[in-house]
């Protein structure tokens, strides 16, 4: 019996995986990839330079019979590597995933199952691989998190079936459409701007609970510091640039970020401050330390919450303010249409 939704192509769907190098995560993706309950997949890989003949050879051991295709993309990001995918493709449907991540065995046949005419992307959750060392935990934590990652905290952890705005890259069904690619320009914010050139064209985006895969979160600190300090970045610059995509609670952040600067430059000039300052500061430390504690799974995990949070919107907020002067660079260019 197949496998296969009765509303699923009949021809193969390519699964696209940008990546610089390969590495044990590209492998384990590829695995992942292999073992998934649903039969018409290839899988096409997006290297900086060609695999070595070894490579190619454990790429197609571990594919386990699946198709697999190389298309060296030279060293640009994540959108351009896709979009050669894309433009190399004549599929209906392609699913996309990162090279740090691995699907669920349901994961595509969930997704087919909500992939309905009006649907343009079926997307879900990319969760916290349950094994991944505490340093990554650590990151989980503050992005599966209402307080941590916002509105967007769903990407990380699943809530009910609904029509979100945007969704990330790292796992998501799409539907081709005529025309449309990823905007290049982006390094973080391709995914957002890709959702609404879609939505801009009279389809809707679906997020299905079921339709999970595993993601690889950086390490803490420093890691987390530069992946959030990208994030700030770009919204910054969109906020500067009047997008509609991008709203005052994205500032918020960079506002706490002021807030302690300032704090800080109170008290080293006058030694004093009025109890009143403080308030918001202590609103913020017992909202971390609740969060902390409510969302791990381990003592040390929380414990290191009380770090991670504050890291994470600190960077956010630098590279906020660090994105606003590209921002006003660029407003009324065409970037914005």
């Amino acid at each position: 019996m197949s496998d296969s939704p009765a509303n699923a192509p009949s021809a193969s769907v390519p699964i696209l995986i940008p990546f610089p190098a390969w590495d044990d995560w590209v492998a384990e993706c590829i695995a992942g990839c292999a073992a998934l309950e649903y039969e018409a997949i290839e899988l096409w890989m997006l290297p900086d330079a060609p695999l070595t003949a070894d490579q190619q050879a454990l790429a197609e051991r571990l594919a386990n019979g699946r198709p697999v295709r190389v298309l060296p993309t030279g060293r640009v990001n994540p959108a351009k590597k896709r979009n050669v995918a894309l433009r190399a493709s004549a599929h209906a449907w392609a699913a996309l995933i990162d090279a740090d991540a691995y699907p669920r065995p349901d994961w595509l046949r969930n997704a087919f199952r909500e992939m309905k005419p009006e649907v343009g992307i079926v997307a879900g959750p990319n969760v916290t691989p349950p094994k991944d060392p505490l340093s990554r935990q650590l990151s989980g934590l503050v992005m599966r998190s209402l307080l941590g990652f916002g509105p967007a905290f769903i990407r990380h952890h699943p809530v009910p079936l609904h029509e979100p705005e945007e969704m990330p890259t790292c796992n998501m069904l799409l539907r081709r459409v005529d025309g449309l690619y990823f905007r290049e320009e982006f390094s973080t914010a391709e995914d957002m701007m890709y959702c609404r050139d879609l939505r801009s064209r009279g389809l809707r985006i679906v997020y299905a609970p079921d339709v999970v895969v595993f993601h690889h979160r950086r390490r803490f600190p420093r890691d987390l510091a530069i992946q959030f300090y990208h994030y700030g970045w770009d919204k910054g610059r969109l906020f500067a640039r009047g997008h509609p995509s991008s709203r005052l609670p994205h500032a918020m952040p960079a506002v706490l970020l002021a807030y302690a600067v300032v704090l800080t430059l109170v008290l080293s000039l006058t030694c004093a401050a009025p109890a009143w300052l403080f308030l918001p500061g202590l609103a913020y430390a017992m909202l971390v330390l609740m969060e902390s504690i409510r969302g791990a799974r381990h003592p040390l995990v929380a414990l290191g919450g009380l770090l991670a949070f504050p890291l994470a919107h600190a960077s956010y907020g630098w590279g906020f303010w660090r994105g606003i002067p590209s921002g006003w660079r660029e407003r009324g260019s065409a970037k914005d249409a």
